[in-house]
């Protein structure tokens, strides 16, 4: 397969985001302009007009790419199947709710490209990084959840990615401060679609600790982590679906560990 130079794919996962997508395709052309390869949006069945928008779209810039997935998987399975069709150089995959903002993406690449790096992360956890909520360095915890209150996103969610990055850097003893940050640009080469493990977002911190142990030096790039537009978290809102969701990662990580004679 051809590797257009130089390129870039970004992969952006959707179920329901018809709120949000056409402003972060826009946005990806915008910052991206001819350095952006493909867009390549890749569908979980959604029941709104996130399809239609995205095919409307395409009608006009040929770079971007609809796959509607039949029988999907999880997230996982959507950003190993972005992964396999993208023929670019360099890959990046985002949530596409705008908690992840498309300048901090163009920074990563940035970096990549003058540093000469092979992977760049965006990092809720390093300096200039906050997590959803703390719109400012001195937020106390009730301005937070204010914050997040007028948002469609859970403030369980945000006490609960903190504690599960705690928890996985014990766990996997990995230098990467952002270990379920899904916020990513890499040099596509370094990686194979059998590298993403788990069914949503568990494969990240397998992936990072993977390429730790591959000798790849991963650079961290500090971003606010903002409260998506519109339409409800796919982690989920309530403390039992946000429990749930965590709870493959503490086991997959464990797996990991134990698979490679750590423990």
């Amino acid at each position: 397969m051809y590797i257009y130079p130089m390129g870039l794919s970004i992969i952006l996962p959707t179920i329901n985001e018809s709120g949000n997508i056409e402003l972060i395709i826009t946005q990806i052309q915008t910052h991206f302009g001819s350095k952006l390869h493909q867009i390549i949006v890749v569908d979980d069945n959604s029941k709104d007009d996130t399809c239609l928008l995205v095919k409307k779209m395409s009608d006009s810039d040929p770079r971007i790419h609809l796959i509607q997935r039949v029988n999907p998987d999880g997230l996982t399975g959507a950003i190993r199947d972005g992964f396999i069709f993208s023929d670019s150089e360099y890959i990046a995959w985002m949530d596409c709710d705008g908690s992840m903002p498309v300048q901090d993406l163009k920074e990563m690449w940035n970096v990549m490209i003058r540093d000469k790096y092979l992977v760049v992360v965006g990092s809720r956890f390093v300096q200039g990084g906050m997590t959803k909520g703390k719109l400012h360095k001195h937020n106390s915890i009730f301005e937070v959840y204010k914050n997040l209150k007028l948002s469609e996103d859970s403030f369980a969610a945000v006490l609960l990615s903190k504690l599960m990055n705690i928890l996985l850097k014990l766990i996997l003893n990995c230098k990467v401060r952002d270990l379920t940050s899904g916020f990513i640009i890499l040099q596509k080469k370094i990686i194979t679609h059998h590298d993403f493990k788990g069914n949503y977002g568990e494969y990240f911190p397998i992936l990072m600790k993977t390429l730790e142990n591959r000798g790849v030096q991963i650079k961290e790039i500090g971003y606010i982590n903002l409260p998506r537009y519109s339409g409800e978290s796919k982690t989920g809102t309530s403390l039992i679906k946000i429990l749930k969701r965590g709870f493959p990662y503490l086991v997959l990580s464990f797996r990991f560990k134990i698979k490679r004679g750590s423990i």
